[in-house]
């Protein structure tokens, strides 16, 4: 869980423990509710590409960012919408026990 700016870096540097492995781009992601973005029953990938780049991308019903944005602050971005993460971690966390 995130709850202090030392738990997002953890989660930032240890981002292969949490993420799924594409494999045919080489890259680790996550895809998470985005309560800042509910409203348009949006969600966010998190995805970490070959060349250490963090990179987001939203979208929902009917609609969806036009491309990927680099995430310049990882951590930052990470502390920012912890709420969102951690609900996420909650739910892994759950389908992983059953």
């Amino acid at each position: 869980m995130i709850r202090k700016l030392s738990d997002a870096k953890y989660f930032i540097a240890n981002f292969s423990n949490y993420a799924e492995e594409n494999y045919e781009d080489n890259s680790l992601s996550i895809t998470f509710k985005d309560a800042s973005i509910q409203h348009y029953k949006g969600y966010t990938r998190i995805r970490l590409n070959s060349e250490g780049e963090f990179l987001q991308y939203s979208f929902g019903t009917n609609w969806h960012d036009r491309s990927e944005q680099e995430i310049d602050l990882p951590i930052q971005f990470v502390w920012e919408n912890r709420k969102s993460i951690n609900n996420w971690i909650k739910l892994r966390s759950k389908k992983e026990t059953y």
